[in-house]
């Protein structure tokens, strides 16, 4: 009960949760170069994204049931989450007005929202270490989220990392922040979570998207 009231409280430290009932970690529990070193991995789906938990030793059946019946418990929180509309990060700009459609403009690595030539949302390619992961950003004005621009964002900033030759995306943000998840999951991407300390990751495939000309 007290695993699931967390969870529900806050849908992201489900790794963290997951890991305490099974003696595991949300991160690799072993270094994967030291002679020998082969940690079990459970892997569950969430909503439309995978995530781990890994250990040095085998997980039981027992343990992998309690596991993805926790994972099904944050899928509800999210798929409710999700309906509310996703929620972007702070640029400047205005309120989006009744009626009004923001016009979507690709600009190099740049996917700009604009209503009235203003900037109500941003998304950018980066340049990573890994030659077919790049990292994004992806901003909205608060006073315009819930309508969809984020979603859209992300759709748009995937399909332009996949015509700069990328083979996925990476989406960095704070482990509490349960919105990008959302945001995935609206945009009808599939994406593997990892969760180290306060950061999250998301690694979304691209390569399966219509390549965005830029």
């Amino acid at each position: 009960m007290q695993a699931a009231r967390a969870i529900l409280e806050h849908p992201m430290s489900y790794p963290e949760v997951v890991g305490r009932l099974v003696d595991a970690d949300s991160a690799t529990s072993s270094t994967p170069d030291e002679p020998g070193s082969r940690p079990d991995v459970m892997e569950v789906t969430v909503g439309d994204l995978v995530r781990q938990v890994r250990r040095d030793s085998a997980f039981t059946a027992t343990e992998h049931a309690r596991g993805a019946a926790l994972a099904d418990l944050v899928s509800d929180v999210l798929r409710r989450t999700c309906d509310a509309g996703p929620v972007g990060r702070t640029v400047s700009g205005r309120r989006l007005g009744e009626g009004v459609a923001p016009e979507y403009v690709v600009d190099g690595a740049h996917v700009s929202a604009l209503v009235d030539g203003v900037v109500v949302g941003l998304a950018s390619v980066l340049v990573g270490d890994e030659p077919t992961s790049r990292p994004v950003t992806l901003r909205v004005d608060p006073t315009w989220q819930r309508r969809g621009i984020g979603t859209r964002l992300l759709t748009d900033v995937c399909r332009l990392a996949h015509a700069m030759g990328a083979a996925e995306i990476m989406l960095t943000t704070r482990s509490g922040n349960q919105a990008v998840l959302a945001m995935v999951r609206a945009a009808g991407l599939r994406g593997r979570i990892r969760l180290s300390g306060d950061e999250l990751t998301v690694r979304v495939p691209v390569v399966g998207l219509k390549p965005l000309p830029c």
